[in-house]
C-alpha cells in the first residue's frame, strides 16, 4: 500500500499486514507531520465454485445419456 504525506507529498511503502488494529500513525521523516494509515478492508470473499467432477461421474453420466437416446 502506498501512502503521501498530506503536507509535503512523500510517498511511503507501508504493508497493511503490519497494521495492528484499526489504523496505525508514524510520522513524516520530512516534515514530522503525523500521518494516520487505516487498515484497509479485508478483500471481498470469492464464492466458492463446486469442484469438478470426477471422471467416474463424467463417465457414468455420459453412459446413461446414451442408454436414453437408444
Amino acid at each position: 500500500m502506498i501512502v503521501f504525506c498530506e503536507e509535503c507529498g512523500k510517498k511511503y511503502r507501508i504493508d497493511p499486514a503490519k497494521i495492528k488494529g484499526t489504523a496505525a500513525s508514524f510520522k513524516c521523516r520530512s516534515c514530522s507531520h503525523r500521518i494516520v494509515v487505516p487498515k484497509p478492508p479485508p478483500p471481498e470473499s470469492q464464492p466458492q465454485t463446486p469442484p469438478a467432477p470426477s471422471i467416474e461421474q463424467v463417465t457414468t453420466t455420459t453412459i446413461e445419456r446414451l442408454r436414453r437416446r437408444r
